[in-house]
């Protein structure tokens, strides 16, 4: 599940943040930070709204995820175990959702099998170093999830429970001074999730209303929901040229019936084009 701080008031679920400042690893290896910590703020109109902290011990992650936005926002803690490669054998997630919900899901892996619980589903699968969406979980997910898609042949992986991710590179971008490219990941939502990386860190989240950054970026949280707005348009706009068919001639839909409902009733068949043009484009015989 994606997320932002827009639609989880709306969806009382909280994955993914519309922009993520990510790391650059070499294919073919995920690459995670061995040893530290890391503190980034939400913030909203200005101000402060939530914090996310995570602790990195060799292959162990603790995470603690806060957001209070007049008494409402998700509360996270996660424990999580990475194999080599950097992808959870376990993972522990634990708090309440948007409006209070309670939030209890748990993954772990072994022996060629994955097993995934939550309040909301549950199921397993036969799977080979599987890449795991939780149904609720703080912002550090993007960033594994994020890694795992650099690394992936094609940068594109498959994800349980279900459906596959894919990385698209859009352009390189400067936010303060320093210097990063800007990605999208397709297949998390219904738009693209956008993700910055620069010199082998997780900076944080862009966002055009509440951006997640990094504490020492904080100050420039107006620039990045500036260029969050100019890269979203880049990449839809693109989209929109592409998806768009453009028809030399008119396009007729015949034998429609049309609902007349100051009547409550449906008139007889017709079509979206007067005679003349059907005629013209043979669609009708003339009288």
């Amino acid at each position: 599940m994606a997320w932002n701080l827009k639609t989880s008031k709306a969806m009382c679920l909280v994955v993914c943040l519309p922009l993520v400042l990510l790391s650059l690893y070499p294919a073919g290896t995920l690459g995670f930070q061995s040893a530290g910590e890391e503190h980034y703020v939400l913030i909203e109109i200005g101000e402060k709204v939530g914090d996310l902290y995570v602790k990195t011990t060799g292959k162990h992650v603790e995470i603690d995820f806060k957001v209070d936005e007049n008494g409402r926002g998700a509360k996270y803690k996660e424990k999580v175990d990475l194999d080599p490669a950097g992808l959870p054998t376990h993972w522990e997630i634990e708090g309440v959702g948007w409006v209070g919900a309670p939030v209890k899901e748990t993954f772990d892996y072994a022996a060629g099998h994955a097993r995934w619980k939550s309040l909301d589903d549950a199921g397993d699968a036969d799977a080979r170093a599987p890449l795991y969406n939780p149904n609720n979980s703080s912002p550090w997910t993007l960033g594994l999830i994020l890694r795992t898609l650099q690394a992936s042949p094609g940068q594109r992986r498959s994800v349980l429970p279900g459906g596959e991710l894919r990385l698209e590179k859009i352009r390189d971008v400067k936010v303060g001074n320093t210097l990063a490219t800007a990605y999208a990941i397709w297949g998390l939502d219904t738009a693209p999730i956008f993700v910055l990386g620069s010199k082998g860190r997780f900076l944080g989240v862009m966002d055009s209303t509440a951006p997640l950054i990094t504490e020492e970026l904080a100050n420039s949280f107006a620039e990045i929901q500036k260029l969050a707005s100019e890269v979203s348009n880049e990449v839809l706009a693109r989209l929109a040229e592409r998806l768009t068919h453009k028809y030399q001639d008119p396009i007729v839909i015949k034998n429609v019936h049309v609902f007349d409902s100051a009547r409550g009733q449906t008139g007889a068949p017709t079509s979206n084009a007067d005679e003349e043009v059907l005629e013209q484009h043979q669609l009708l015989t003339p009288k």
